[in-house]
């Protein structure tokens, strides 16, 4: 059985509280229920939820809102987006929010459903020109969670044992910590530490530990000119259909099959999560190169978790046979393999869109390098992949939309030899 300690959220404003008296008309945690009810075990709904909590404050803005902003509020279809491109490009900017009746395919339930995260403003004269450090202290848009839980029954981990290696080092207890400041289409900055159940609250950093165990942060500014996103600290990528670059919110199980199927091209995210894997460490730009080009390039430097082993008779130095995916550090076995690891990636995107961004073709490319070598466990299913310090991957993918067709696809391949269809 597993109870919850202490729960403190906590959601504080510069000047105001945030929670006006629409909020009192819309119930976030019950529109969840409704729009998601069959769940995959596969995705993170917490994130969900902190997503559209974030355009629920801060709405995405229908007069410059792109396809993957349309999208990302994760409740209209493709050829819903496909008419609103379609009825913007035709007839100019929205001048009011009533006019989506005027769109085909835009029903009143469906209208009814997204009025809480979209909005109709101006840009230019009208728009916030203040400097960016007044725009963040005054951002009603912030919060802080603050969270502690453990499980009554005492677990093995924590019984002592001859096997000294398995015994958790820590306290029973979880804890996790996150804020976040942010508005939509202009800046967004935070951090989230955790320690897992079983970990060491203490500072060590021989073991990279400051107080908790894991720490993520990032700085992220958009729309700066040509510039449309820079991130600073922790972000994933997501462009294609994640053969090379994997992130974001991939709703399954619904009754749209190809909705669960595709990927879109949500491009530089911050990464907020507390899953200690699958995310870089650096910074990494987006820049418009014309209407029709835009350039994302990245570099990370992070360490990883692995298992390190020094056989003569394969290496002459210490490589690693393994990557750790679980990010526990509960027991002197896994607090020797914490951070073993110094991983460099590099690379970027360049993708071509339409005007109407019925079309998109984009190149991926990546190199990583890895401080040791990696070398897997001798196994049928691994024997064809990859060995060694460094990799690179290519990868191609397209994706177009006509009416209620949605043609899409990616390949790839790597220097190793592997190829992805």
């Amino acid at each position: 059985m597993k109870i919850s300690f202490f729960t403190i959220i906590l959601f504080i404003s510069a000047l105001a509280n945030p929670f006006n008296s629409q909020a009192q008309e819309f119930d976030l945690e019950d529109f969840i229920e409704r729009n998601f009810s069959v769940q995959d075990e596969n995705t993170n709904y917490e994130d969900i939820y902190e997503a559209l909590f974030q355009l629920y404050q801060s709405p995405i803005n229908l007069n410059i809102a792109s396809r993957q902003d349309l999208q990302s509020i994760l409740l209209l279809s493709n050829i819903q987006i496909n008419e609103f491109l379609t009825h913007r490009a035709k007839n100019g900017k929205l001048l009011s929010i009533y006019e989506l009746q005027s769109i085909p395919e835009f029903d009143l339930e469906t209208i009814d459903e997204i009025l809480p995260f979209v909005s109709v403003r101006e840009t230019g004269l009208q728009a916030d020109n203040r400097p960016l450090l007044q725009r963040i202290l005054n951002e009603e848009n912030n919060y802080l969670i603050i969270r502690s839980d453990r499980t009554l029954e005492k677990r093995r981990g924590y019984i002592s044992t001859k096997e000294r290696e398995r015994e958790y080092l820590g306290d029973p207890y979880r804890v996790y910590t996150r804020f976040r400041v942010k508005h939509t289409d202009d800046f967004s900055l935070g951090f989230t530490t955790e320690k897992d159940a079983g970990e060491q609250f203490k500072w060590d950093p021989s073991h990279s530990q400051y107080g908790m165990d894991y720490w993520s942060f990032h700085v992220q500014l958009e729309n700066q000119g040509r510039l449309k996103n820079i991130v600073v600290g922790d972000y994933q990528l997501q462009f294609g259909q994640s053969l090379l670059f994997g992130a974001g919110f991939a709703i399954g199980k619904g009754s749209q099959t190809v909705a669960t199927a595709r990927r879109s091209n949500l491009g530089v995210l911050p990464y907020t999560s507390v899953l200690e894997t699958n995310f870089f460490r650096g910074i990494a730009t987006t820049i418009e190169l014309n209407d029709f080009l835009d350039l994302t390039t990245f570099y990370s430097y992070s360490p990883i978790n692995g298992n390190l082993d020094s056989d003569s008779a394969r290496s002459a130095e210490e490589f690693f046979t393994s990557i750790r995916l679980t990010g526990f550090h509960r027991t002197e076995d896994e607090l020797a393999g914490k951070n073993a690891i110094n991983t460099q990636n590099f690379g970027g995107n360049l993708l071509f869109n339409t005007e109407r961004e019925n079309l998109n073709i984009g190149l991926n490319y990546i190199h990583t390098i890895y401080d040791r070598p990696f070398f897997r466990q001798p196994n049928k299913y691994n024997q064809f992949e990859f060995g060694g310090t460094e990799n690179q991957n290519y990868g191609l993918f397209a994706n177009y939309y006509w009416r209620n067709f949605h043609l899409f696809g990616e390949s790839a391949i790597s220097s190793s030899g592997g190829i992805g269809p």
